[in-house]
């Protein structure tokens, strides 16, 4: 299934005309070199390493361009995402790309497509993390000034913020995707980018990887 004008489509790709895809891989384009390079395209969830204390580039999740024709587009996927404790089956879902929606955006060809041809599909694993979070506790503490018959006390009450060892796990998957283009990526293609979202989370993505051609 394809869609024009898509508002989506048209941002990036105004985007892209100032100054390329957010954080794309750059790389030949395919139909031009007649190859495909190496790459990998990478999509880092810091702000859930930063807020739940979880070691730098844990959650960082990847994909490949592993072919590319007159005809379609194939990518390989290596997903994580971050479970919290007693939610790990909710979590399989934003790690299988059988049960993720898949967009393909053209840059260059105010083009998107909607839905993979393909999809293979990895066994989803799980990984504990320990990290922490932060919780606020209430101290008191009685405070004494003066001396003699001028001394006075008072409770004081303060919060303080502690961080506390939380445990987590992490869901691992991915697989293979392809999207029949029929034509519309050609030696003029700007870039691709892929986005996989959750289908009950509308066009809210969970992964977003970019390419960039040259």
């Amino acid at each position: 299934m394809t869609t024009r004008g898509h508002s989506l489509a048209i941002f990036c790709l105004l985007t892209a005309a100032a100054c390329g895809p957010r954080g794309a891989v750059v790389m030949s384009n395919p139909l031009v070199s007649g190859a495909v390079e190496q790459n990998e395209s990478h999509h880092r969830h810091g702000f859930n390493e930063t807020v739940r204390g979880l070691p730098s580039r844990s959650l960082v999740t990847n994909a490949s361009l592993t072919s590319l024709d007159s005809k379609s587009a194939c990518f390989d996927l290596q997903l994580k995402w971050l479970s919290e404790p007693g939610s790990e089956a909710d979590g399989e879902a934003y790690v299988d790309p059988d049960r993720l929606v898949a967009r393909l955006e053209i840059l260059g060809a105010d083009y998107q497509l909607t839905r993979a041809t393909s999809v293979e599909r990895d066994e989803v694993t799980r990984e504990p993390l320990v990290g922490h979070t932060n919780r606020v506790q209430q101290r008191n503490q009685l405070v004494c000034e003066g001396y003699g018959r001028h001394r006075r006390c008072f409770d004081v009450h303060e919060q303080v913020v502690v961080p506390v060892e939380t445990g987590y796990t992490v869901m691992g998957g991915g697989g293979h995707v392809c999207f029949a283009h029929g034509g519309h990526i050609d030696t003029e293609t700007e870039g691709l980018i892929l986005t996989l979202s959750h289908p009950a989370e509308g066009e809210r993505v969970a992964h977003r990887f970019a390419w960039k051609f040259e």
